[in-house]
């Protein structure tokens, strides 16, 4: 065993290594002389047949691990990759499947020649290996991924391979659908099956309930979105049952009643959670369906009225919001959000490649804004509810970072969307993010900056990737011109902030909307947000002078120095008569507040240059108090992570 282990992964790992030049040459087959032809045929043909006995013969993980509880598995000695995941065979099949229809009706064809067969023979062994693996799963001990067959994440690997070759060997050889058709339905129903029967066994438990449901999901979100999306098409009553059995699910977690310690069922669910997560992401193609909108809302709206409650209890702990259900380690809280801005994503990059016609993007995008849209009101509640992480809790983990976090980044998203499309007057993107842009004023206004007096409001901690997210959607929004500025002004105008400007200030509303902007990002440069978010003040400015010009930017600019609340109006951590921008902007003196002016005028009318942005960064952090030393802010982030194809 010992030497067959280590020739079979090296093997496995050769053809995974060389896919991309198999590839090429296939590609290139016409070129190469005769007998390299045949060599190559041989190598790819023979390599599937050892690829695919490694995975039929070579268990992933022989034995239970000999380290410590906090290791579920040892990488020496196992049929796993480099990086210590997946059977290597698993790896080298998706491999080759994933460098196109040439190379994966190369690698059937060969494999058959080799063993003397045709195609559909070999498509027919590998369902066979497939339903070897899934039964071996089923059969091992719960809890137990070691012995016969391979890990879950393994076996899904394998599905993705098999059914995106079965498509391909149909849409090549129409003869072949007769006999690959209802092999790749019936994969797929065997999921379906257990979601919806599951419920009815009595003899399981709620845990045991969910965790075959997650399993089921994560098994159908495995598949080609050609399948997945028929789930949220409500076209029959069969289809779109597994879906609403999962949603039910997964929202009636949300009000489980408070525990201290998230039970079993809870962990599970947990579980479910992120299931339901890929299956949606799997779903999209290129955007959600109707009732893929309905039911992504539904999410939404469920996990933010689960947080509110829970804030407003002022509870010790959380069962759901534990670092083992809802958190980065398992599926972050946001994680139904991310799943627009996945898909905002893959619109622009579609669009980009000229994968998909305006169109389809129009529609898709229509879809994305219709999910925002439909559950903003939830959010807003939540994120404008007011709570410091201070006050969360150890064993809490903090739902409102990341959901801040998510909010700001599907928004940018859609407006990268957009502007391939250059579809920027869309009325429903227009309010969404005008509003968002209010909410990125509305926390930065209630965060106390460096000498101001009194206590600080209750509110979002902004040390994390959220602050990343919001400066990402800042540049974006100011993409969208001056018209999007009037709605924010307006927006403030209707909840009763009343400003002032300085005598010979412009007054004109866009001004007013950006300069209202511009004084939350003087504000963040004063101490409000950590140190390494203020060096994207050049990227932000620069944003707003690409579409509004240098007349404008620096009528902004000059107008965010001077806006302050009327003496009868208070706004988070702003008093009566008080700057927006901060201490700083209220105890400017004439000369230092003219030379700013100057300065800001002489930048505007530079050339174009990096200098030019650095220039306005260094004379914005004058105004605001120069250099932050010992600040307590953590060091620059990564975005939060919310893959859970492993969890």
């Amino acid at each position: 065993m010992g030497y067959t282990l280590a020739v079979s992964r090296l093997a496995a790992l050769a053809i995974s290594s060389y896919a991309s030049m198999f590839s090429s040459m296939v590609h290139s087959m016409q070129v190469l002389p005769a007998d390299m032809q045949h060599k190559l045929q041989r190598t790819i043909g023979f390599g599937v047949l050892a690829i695919s006995a490694s995975i039929t013969h070579i268990p992933e993980l022989v034995a239970a691990s000999s380290l410590n509880i906090s290791s579920r598995f040892d990488i020496r000695g196992a049929m796993r990759g480099p990086g210590g995941e997946d059977h290597c065979g698993c790896i080298a099949f998706i491999r080759l499947v994933r460098e196109g229809e040439q190379l994966s009706l190369a690698c059937m064809e060969y494999a058959a020649a080799c063993k003397n067969s045709d195609v559909r023979s070999i498509f027919v062994e590998l369902g066979k290996i497939y339903t070897y693996l899934h039964t071996a799963e089923v059969q091992r001990p719960p809890g137990q991924i070691h012995g016969e067959g391979v890990t879950p994440k393994s076996r899904r690997t394998f599905l993705t391979g098999v059914t995106s070759m079965g498509l391909i060997i149909m849409k090549r050889y129409p003869e072949t659908e007769s006999l690959i058709s209802p092999e790749l339905k019936g994969f797929f129903h065997q999921p379906m099956e257990t979601i919806v029967t599951c419920n009815n066994r009595a003899e399981l438990t709620d845990a045991q309930k969910l965790f075959l449901m997650c399993e089921a999901c994560f098994d159908l979100a495995a598949f080609p979105s050609i399948f997945c999306k028929e789930l949220f098409k409500g076209d029959s009553a069969e289809s779109s049952r597994v879906p609403q059995i999962l949603i039910e699910a997964c929202i009636s977690g949300y009000k489980h009643p408070p525990v201290d310690e998230p039970t079993d069922s809870i962990i599970q669910w947990g579980r479910l959670r992120a299931s339901i997560l890929s299956l949606l992401r799997s779903s999209a193609d290129p955007g959600l369906s109707a009732f893929g909108v309905e039911a992504t809302k539904a999410l939404i709206s469920a996990e933010c009225e689960a947080i509110s409650t829970t804030l407003q209890t002022k509870s010790e702990s959380s069962a759901i919001f534990h670092e083992l259900v809802i958190c980065e380690d398992v599926v972050a809280a946001g994680a139904f959000v991310v799943v627009v801005k996945d898909i905002a994503d893959g619109i622009t990059a579609k669009l980009k490649e000229s994968a998909i016609d305006t169109t389809q993007a129009h529609g898709a995008i229509a879809n994305c804004l219709a999910t925002l849209f439909g559950c903003k009101d939830s959010v807003y509640a939540v994120l404008g509810y007011g709570h410091s992480s201070s006050e969360i809790s150890r064993d809490w983990e903090d739902p409102c970072a990341s959901l801040a976090e998510a909010w700001f980044l599907a928004v940018d998203a859609v407006i990268q969307a957009c502007g391939q499309i250059q579809s920027f007057e869309n009325s429903a993107l227009k309010s969404l993010v005008s509003e968002t842009l209010a909410l990125f004023v509305r926390i930065l206004l209630s965060k106390r900056v460096e000498k101001e007096q009194g206590k600080e409001p209750i509110y979002l901690s902004l040390d994390g990737p959220q602050t990343l997210a919001m400066v990402g959607f800042i540049e974006s929004a100011f993409q969208m011109g001056p018209g999007i500025l009037i709605e924010v002004a307006n927006l403030f105008h209707a909840n009763n902030m009343l400003l002032q400007t300085r005598p010979g200030d412009v007054t004109d509303p866009s001004v007013v909307g950006g300069g209202v902007v511009a004084a939350a990002i003087y504000r963040a440069s004063s101490g409000a947000v950590p140190p390494w978010a203020v060096e994207y003040l050049p990227d932000m400015f620069k944003s707003l002078y690409e579409s509004c010009g240098n007349e404008f930017l620096f009528a902004v600019l000059n107008t965010a120095a001077d806006l302050k609340l009327s003496d009868s109006c208070t706004f988070g951590c702003i008093q009566p008569g008080k700057k927006l921008a901060g201490y700083y902007f209220d105890h400017l003196k004439p000369k230092i507040r003219d030379d700013f002016t100057a300065k800001t005028r002489e930048i505007c009318n530079a050339a174009i240059d990096g200098a030019k942005w650095r220039k306005l960064k260094v004379v914005i952090k004058a105004a605001c108090g120069g250099k932050k030393n010992a600040s307590g802010f953590s060091l620059k982030p990564g975005f939060t992570n919310w893959e859970c194809d492993r969890v």
